[in-house]
């Protein structure tokens, strides 16, 4: 691939990142390659190519993935919303869908990974907010295990 055209797929792949970024483009619905290539001014072709050059996956995935991400975010940071909401924020009707593509790229339903991983925020919430005297030289660590052995 000549320097030029690499050049131009990077240049692309930034802007279309950039885009997807703005607004949280990437959770609409019926986001397509045909409206992302107009909407940055070029043709498929070179849409897919720049995706697939600069990230090693489709279009589709690429998507996918930031989908999946900002889901991540929002199990945790919203503890209080249900999984279909999630799932609709990110731009994924079904909740099947959402199930199925979450499974696949973390390796756990979206249940399993808001519950484990709020587990390591507490845990990491619980040691930070205790203040314990110099004196009795006890790590972060034994606190949080004597907290969950006090309770």
């Amino acid at each position: 691939m000549p320097d030029n055209e690499k050049d131009y797929l990077e240049g692309l792949y930034n802007r279309l990142r950039k885009r997807l970024m703005k607004n949280e483009t990437f959770t609409k619905k019926g986001l397509n390659r045909s409206k992302l290539a107009s909407l940055l001014n070029t043709n498929e072709k070179y849409l897919v190519k720049a995706v697939k050059t600069c990230t090693n996956l489709s279009l589709k995935n690429f998507i996918l993935n930031m989908r999946i991400e900002y889901a991540c975010s929002l199990l945790l940071e919203h503890p209080d919303y249900t999984i279909d909401a999630i799932a609709k924020e990110c731009g994924i009707v079904s909740r099947s869908t959402f199930y199925r593509i979450f499974k696949d790229h973390r390796g756990c339903s979206p249940n399993d990974y808001r519950r484990n991983n709020m587990i390591v925020e507490e845990k990491t919430k619980t040691s930070a907010e205790i203040d314990v005297p110099n004196e009795l030289n006890i790590i972060p660590s034994e606190l949080i295990q004597m907290k969950i052995h006090a309770s």
